[in-house]
Parts: C-alpha cells; structure tokens; sequence
C-alpha cells in the first residue's frame, strides 16, 4: 500500500513571532509498503514473468529476453536492478488483442531503481486508445523510476484510434518521480492513427510528476495522424509537471495531420499546462517537424555541441551529481556522453 504526502506551502514562526508562509511547487515525497521485507532474486526471464504483487525483487545478473513470448501483465512492488540489464525483449501485440496498456508491465505501482533495459522492440497494429510505455503500459501513483537507463527501443504502431507513447511510460497517473534518466537510441513509428502523444520519456503526463536529471540522446519520432498531434521531446501532453536539469540533444521529432492540430508549446512538453522548468536545455542539433514546418526552441535554452564536451556545462549548469554520472573524457562528436554509473 501507499501513502503519499503534498506538500504546497509551508508556515512557520521567525524570532520576532511573525508568521511567514512560502509557496513550495509540487513537492510531494511517498511511502511504499510491501509485505515483506525479503528480497527475492530474479535471474532468468522465466522469473521475471511471473512477480508476485507486494514484494522486493532484486536483479542478481543480466536478463535476456531473445526467443521468449513476454507478455505483459500488471505489477505492484519493488525491482532494484544493482546495475545489472534486462535485454532483447520483443513485444508484438496484433488487432485481435484486447489489452490497451502495452509495456513490459502493462501497468505498474511501486520502485525500480539502478536498471538498465536495452534492445526493446514493439510491433503493435491495434484498432483500440493505447497507453504504451517501453517499460510500463499505464502507471498509478505512486511510481518511483530512479538510475533508468532505456537504450535502443524501436516501436511501430499502426492503425490505433489514439497513441499515447513514452519511452519510458505510455500514461502517467499523478505524483510520479523520474530521476537520473538516461534514454538514447529511440525510434517511434506511429502511422494510420487518429490521435497521438509522444514524448521522450511519458506519452500523457496526468500532473504533479517531477522529472529531474533526464538526458535524451537521439530521440527519433514519426507521426502520420488525422487528427490531434502532441510532441514533446520529454512529455507529449501533461498537466503541473515539474521538470528539472534535463537535457535533448541529436534528436528529430515531425508529425503529420491531415485535418486535425498540432500542439508543441516549448518542444519539451507537448501540451503544457503550468509546468514548472528549471535549467533544461536543447541542443542545437534538435529538430522538431509539424506538418514540414519547424518549431523554433527559445534561444536561452540552445546549447552549442562544444559545450557538451565541458563537464562543468553537465555539473554546474544541469547539477548532474558525479556520485550518479560520468562525465569524464567527454566527446560528444565521437558519441562519449555523460553515463549513467551503475
């Protein structure tokens, strides 16, 4: 079960007795109980398969999906990946499915921390509204994704009445936290569809999550809808975000609509409604395509390639925290980033 506290003001008594209150944006801490505190291990894709709701897992080596038939189900619980990969996972899911929330876990409660996922592919040709997530389908509060690396996911999705598509996350309920987020090597196809959402890391944001230390690398998306179109580079639509120290660098975002709209209100939220930004910055290889027109980012937040080769650029103006990145011996035009530390 779950216990979550917001917080949007507080008060308090200063030496001369007078009562001052200051304003806090969306700041929220949850509390995760599990029936037991046992940590059950997890080494093969078999197990993976088949969690148990309410308890610890823990990775104990690298999981690899090739030649398994994963099928995505719901999970409430804890998964600490020690640093360790789960890889070549494919998930097909054709128009005679009825499930709507597709990701590894079609929906999810609860904690994963310090995984990495790799080599993820979707092939979804569905008539239903989707909610698809590269790890979770449809997620409810609270969510905790900590230390998540999500590297070369490829999806194609086709013939769907409405897409909301993340990399990480299709739908997110209210109070989520996403810290120290790695994604890189994303294509997202979606064609023949009616509506779509598609961001970087949540597809449809439903307000108060907080995404802080989010670096995206080559992010590539492609929409071809009738109607609503919303690209965001981190969320396609979403409601009170607050979103902190991220960066978007080599990536290229373009949808086509026929007779509906499009929507991409700062190219980091597609549909933002009081959103808080702090320190978030393009490259100035981001290009973000509707109906063939670009969308201009503000210039404050461009960021010329040399820069990203400076590790003062990630520790003093994102405030990575080196405890969590390597930012040693950068090279941004050799494809030498800033990692994620296992």
């Amino acid at each position: 079960s779950f216990l979550t506290a917001s917080v949007f003001d507080i008060s308090y008594q200063d030496f001369n007795n007078k009562l001052i209150t200051k304003n806090i944006s969306y700041v929220y801490t949850s509390f995760y109980r599990v029936k037991s505190l046992e940590t059950r291990s997890i080494t093969t894709i078999e197990e993976l398969q088949e969690l148990e709701n309410g308890y610890i897992y823990s990775l104990s080596n690298d999981i690899c999906g090739k030649g398994f038939n994963w099928k995505p189900y719901e999970f409430v619980g804890v998964i600490l990946g020690n640093g360790f990969t789960i890889k070549n996972v494919d998930i097909v899911v054709d128009e005679e499915k009825t499930k709507a929330d597709i990701g590894l876990f079609s929906e999810f409660k609860g904690v994963m921390e310090k995984i990495s996922f790799k080599d993820f592919n979707f092939y979804i040709d569905n008539e239903q509204s989707l909610f698809i997530g590269g790890i979770v389908g449809r997620s409810y509060r609270p969510l905790i994704f900590k230390n998540i690396e999500a590297i070369n996911f490829n999806f194609k999705v086709k013939n769907a009445n409405e897409v909301n598509l993340g990399t990480l996350v299709g739908y997110q309920d209210k109070y989520g936290s996403f810290e120290n987020i790695v994604i890189k090597d994303v294509v997202v196809e979606i064609e023949n569809v009616n509506n779509a959402k598609l961001g970087g890391i949540i597809g449809f944001s439903d307000g108060y999550n907080v995404l802080k230390e989010m670096f995206v690398y080559k992010f590539i998306g492609n929409i071809d809808a009738g109607g609503e179109v919303y690209l965001g580079a981190l969320i396609g639509y979403g409601y009170k975000n607050d979103i902190h120290r991220s960066l978007v660098v080599n990536s290229y975002l373009s949808g086509n609509t026929t007779t509906g709209m499009f929507s991409y209100s700062d190219g980091f939220v597609g549909a933002s409604h009081q959103t808080v930004f702090h320190n978030l910055y393009f490259g100035d290889d981001v290009t973000i395509l509707t109906n063939k027109y670009h969308f201009q980012v503000l210039e404050k937040e461009l960021v010329h390639f040399d820069k990203l080769d400076q590790q003062d650029f990630y520790l003093k103006q994102l405030i990575f925290k080196q405890e969590d990145w390597n930012v040693s011996k950068l090279n941004y035009v050799e494809g030498v980033l800033p990692k994620l530390i296992a």
